[in-house]
């Protein structure tokens, strides 16, 4: 009886140290996750604020070709 309930205790320490290896694992895992999760959100934020860019320059340089063409014929019509 003594030996069974050794036994026991010596399966039972294996099955929690399994346990524990897979959690360390899960652990791992979760944090690279984590890490991959940021970067991939930092990227999309840093495309984001690159398309606002290249969308206030591309507005700024229409006007400014709107005003090249039509500019000397506004302010005569109006004119300044």
């Amino acid at each position: 009886l003594a030996l069974t309930g050794e036994l026991i205790k010596e399966e039972f320490s294996a099955a929690l140290q399994g346990i524990g290896t897979i959690l360390q694992q899960l652990n791992i895992e979760s944090a690279l996750a984590a890490n991959l999760s940021q970067s991939a959100s930092d990227q999309l934020l840093a495309a984001a604020g690159a398309s606002a860019e290249v969308a206030a320059a591309r507005r700024s340089g229409n006007m400014e070709f709107f005003m090249e063409l039509f500019g000397d014929k506004i302010s005569k019509s109006l004119g300044l």
